[in-house]
């Protein structure tokens, strides 16, 4: 009789010593769609060698740098450049006032000639990219001394 218990006992033993055991593991997110934008670097224009050019990238000019990061679908927008600021004396009759811009990043397809047009960019979820952003006034009346400001406002939606 005690070997049977024994027996019995060494059965049950082996049977509970192999069950295998599980449990589910779960991840969740919630992800909306959101755009982020941070004006990195101001632009700087000048001169062009005839007098006729005002722009980044010119001699001594520096492109603006905006960083863009999106998560879901995004609109991002490039507002219509204006002038904002000129000296006393400036003849802007004849001007035109144009940006123009191109990615890096997860905006490396992204690529615009000069326009004087607002254009918009459809976006992906793309990692924190530099948008960089030349503006340039062309005037064949020329410039006159003192500070000019050209302005684009650039969206994310």
């Amino acid at each position: 009789m005690k070997i049977r218990l024994l027996a019995a006992t060494a059965l049950t033993l082996s049977f509970t010593a192999s069950t295998t055991m599980a449990a589910d593991v779960d991840f969740t997110s919630t992800l909306t769609n959101s755009c982020s934008l941070t004006a990195a670097t101001p632009g700087l224009m000048a001169l062009s060698a005839d007098g006729t050019v005002l722009g980044s990238q010119e001699t001594g000019g520096v492109a603006a740098a905006v960083s863009v990061l999106s998560i879901g679908g995004s609109t991002l927008t490039i507002g219509a450049p204006t002038t904002q600021a000129a000296p006393a004396g400036y003849d802007a009759t004849n001007e035109t006032v144009e940006v123009a811009y191109t990615g890096t990043g997860g905006l490396g397809t992204v690529s615009q000639g000069y326009t004087s047009s607002q254009t918009t960019v459809a976006l992906t979820t793309i990692p924190l990219s530099v948008l960089a952003v030349n503006a340039k006034v062309t005037n064949p009346d020329s410039f006159t001394d003192g500070d000019y400001t050209v302005r684009t406002v650039v969206t994310c939606s």
